[in-house]
């Protein structure tokens, strides 16, 4: 009688739910499959627990994505114009940084380009398009261009300065893209969202371009208070 009594208690320990279906009162007792693992889209920010769900979206919504990540341009050369390397990065190890087009797994924080990238994507912006500049030193500046897809007068043209300037090509197109966001999304708290050896140079960077924006507003300002008189 005890194992009667407490049926409905243990079904919900075991996550147990009722179907409805079934020619009797009661359907048969199915295992809750949304009780998954969960699974970060690679591409967004939607995050899935059923692996259905996880498939579908990313073969209606990023059916473009997989294809750049799987192969170069149309005779499969891989492309070496100025644009960002996207190819596939391979799955992440426990505690890994997200990159564009990193494979589903378990990640601890999102590379600056990844950030950057979807930004892009939340303002209906092409890619980022990165060209890395050698400095006399040995190391690597970077142009970042945030296009406009319908005025070209109005991209974004960001510098990461020879200051800031990396050891390698792909970490310069890293703290370019950090430069970047300091300029578009100053407003964003990236502090607590970019990983923690980027951080410096975003809150850096963001000052100084909020210092030069409050400079030309008051001149501005002044300006339009001499005509005036």
């Amino acid at each position: 009688m005890g194992g009667i009594k407490n049926r409905e208690e243990k079904k919900k320990l075991n996550h147990v739910v009722s179907s409805g279906g079934g020619g009797g009162m009661k359907g048969p007792a199915t295992v809750d499959k949304r009780l998954g693992a969960e699974m970060p889209c690679p591409y967004c920010d939607r995050v899935f627990k059923q692996p259905n769900r996880y498939k579908e979206h990313i073969a209606k919504k990023h059916a473009e994505d997989v294809a750049a990540a799987e192969g170069g341009g149309a005779d499969g050369a891989a492309d070496t114009s100025g644009i960002a390397s996207e190819a596939a990065a391979p799955a992440a190890e426990k505690g890994g940084m997200m990159e564009v087009n990193s494979k589903a797994g378990f990640y601890t924080s999102k590379s600056p380009q990844m950030i950057l990238h979807e930004w892009c994507r939340r303002q209906n912006r092409p890619k980022p398009r990165y060209k890395t500049l050698p400095t006399e030193d040995g190391r690597f500046r970077c142009r970042v261009v945030l296009p406009d897809k319908n005025h070209t007068d109005r991209d974004e043209i960001v510098f990461l300065e020879a200051e800031h300037a990396a050891g390698d090509d792909s970490s310069a197109q890293q703290w370019g893209a950090v430069a970047a966001l300091a300029r578009v999304a100053r407003d964003l708290p990236l502090e607590r969202v970019l990983p923690p050896e980027f951080r410096p140079l975003f809150s850096s960077i963001s000052a100084e371009n909020i210092a030069r924006a409050d400079r030309a507003t008051a001149k501005a300002a002044a300006e339009e208070a001499r005509r005036e008189r």
